[in-house]
């Protein structure tokens, strides 16, 4: 038996290590022609993100419209999936309050919108992950779905981006008016 148990431990060991160091296939292939049909101002990483999304490929865009600014951020965390938590978290350990929170209908499935208020300061936020064939607002389904993905060393299926939209300004933003205006992003 303790040969047994002890095979066991060697065999999860080498699993183990085969799952950390493999090379799995990011989703640059998904984003890049993504992003040239967004358009937009690239806008650089400041330097607290290029340390904190070390390993991760990162691509912020800017759209101005009167009276609102957009940011995107697609977020690929292939070679460090640890990087990605839960949005709703994020804000909270930014000092954002969350005042409301709503499922958003997407075109694969649903993202979240996210009502914000810190200092007086009040702002709306968008966020879905995607897989290339749904779309979620579950952190806990993105998860599973990469934790599977690293077990069968890809293929169960592409790897899951995150998407946020950051929409602030003097008005409301129109979340319908903003995907009509980058269907792209649905692409993904």
């Amino acid at each position: 038996m303790k040969v047994l148990l002890w095979f066991a431990l060697v065999f999860c060991c080498a699993l183990g290590l085969t799952w950390q160091y493999f090379p799995l296939e990011n989703a640059s292939g998904r984003i890049q022609p993504v992003l040239e049909k967004l358009g937009g101002q690239p806008v650089a990483s400041a330097g607290w993100e290029t340390s904190f999304f070390k390993d991760v490929d990162l691509h912020k865009r800017l759209f101005r419209s009167p009276g609102m600014n957009v940011f995107i951020f697609i977020i690929d965390a292939t070679r460090n999936r640890h990087v990605v938590h839960d949005p709703l978290f994020c804000f909270q350990g930014s000092g954002w309050h969350i005042t409301s929170s709503k499922e958003w209908p997407l075109s694969k499935g649903k993202g979240m919108i996210v009502c914000l208020e810190r200092n007086g300061e009040k702002k709306e936020f968008g966020y879905w992950f995607s897989d290339g064939k749904m779309h979620y607002n579950s952190f806990f389904w993105y998860w599973i779905k990469s934790t599977l993905r690293r077990m069968t060393l890809g293929l169960s299926g592409q790897e899951a981006v995150l998407i946020t939209i950051d929409a602030s300004g003097s008005k409301k933003p129109d979340w319908q008016a903003i995907l009509s205006e980058h269907p792209a992003l649905l692409e993904l």
